[in-house]
């Protein structure tokens, strides 16, 4: 009996949203499922529905997407249940559907968040991979930190690199390439690929480089921020390399990540 007063509703449900070429929605209602493993036995559930027309270019109704959502948690709420007097069916009805609705964004939003966690944590990876630099591993005296800008997804055009030179000489370069993205780090892949050649090519160093790296904020002035990375390496210019590494960081404000700039650091004891 439930099934066929439920299917006789879906009709006039559907005919409305024909003659009408509007949404309809249906305020909740009670239509119990059987129990799995329990012959006989059925749990309570409510259900809503919204039944929305698709308009063809003549204006008349060629297809009509309908949609029940279980509504059942809602419905038992002491919210809806205590509510004096008791709502209309219509005003259940727009209850109902704006609870739909918030599920389905609440269960978006997760997916949203796990899917920016993975991408996040792809972008950093293949940006250590890129940074990734084989004479550095030989040097106990330097040390590097690369901080990805927060909350951003993409690779960005942050670069580092450490080159040994014979007999006994190695260069540190340390650049970036405004911008984010894959093009931007195309960009500094070829540039820091260039520049490890140049300096292994030419007599000199130096003569490799048309641009040395400074520290500086978007909105502080460079000459404040050199003298704020100048105190605080007064203060920790003695700690070993790895240590003074995380020192900076912290002396000029980021720590462990959170700042709106990618940040590369080299930090070489002479």
């Amino acid at each position: 009996m439930q099934t066929e007063q439920g299917e006789q509703a879906c009709c006039v449900r559907l005919q409305r949203v024909l003659d009408s070429h509007a949404p309809d929605a249906v305020a909740p209602r009670r239509f119990d499922i059987p129990v799995d493993g329990k012959p006989g036995e059925v749990e309570e559930r409510w259900w809503c529905g919204m039944s929305s027309p698709v308009l063809g270019t003549d204006g008349a109704v060629k297809w009509i997407i309908a949609r029940a959502d279980d509504v059942t948690e809602l419905m038992h709420s002491p919210v809806v249940r205590e509510i004096t007097p008791p709502l209309s069916n219509q005003a259940t009805g727009i209850a109902a559907q704006v609870y739909a609705r918030s599920h389905d964004l609440e269960q978006l939003n997760e997916r949203l968040r796990q899917a920016h966690a993975r991408d996040r944590e792809i972008a950093v990876t293949l940006q250590e991979v890129m940074l990734r630099s084989p004479d550095l591993d030989r040097h106990r005296e330097i040390a590097v930190r690369y901080l990805p800008a927060y909350g951003r997804l993409n690779v960005c055009g942050d670069w580092y690199d450490v080159v040994d030179l014979p007999p006994d000489r190695h260069s540190v370069a340390i650049g970036d390439v405004v911008g984010h993205g894959l093009e931007t780090a195309a960009v500094m892949g070829m540039l820091r690929s260039a520049l490890s050649a140049a300096i292994r090519a030419v007599p000199s160093p130096a003569q490799a480089l048309e641009v040395l790296g400074l520290i500086e904020r978007r909105d502080e002035d460079i000459d404040v921020g050199l003298a704020r990375l100048i105190d605080a390496l007064a203060r920790s210019g003695t700690l070993p390399v790895e240590e003074l590494a995380y020192g900076l960081l912290a002396e000029m404000g980021v720590p462990g990540g959170g700042q709106d700039d990618d940040i590369a650091l080299v930090v070489v004891r002479l």
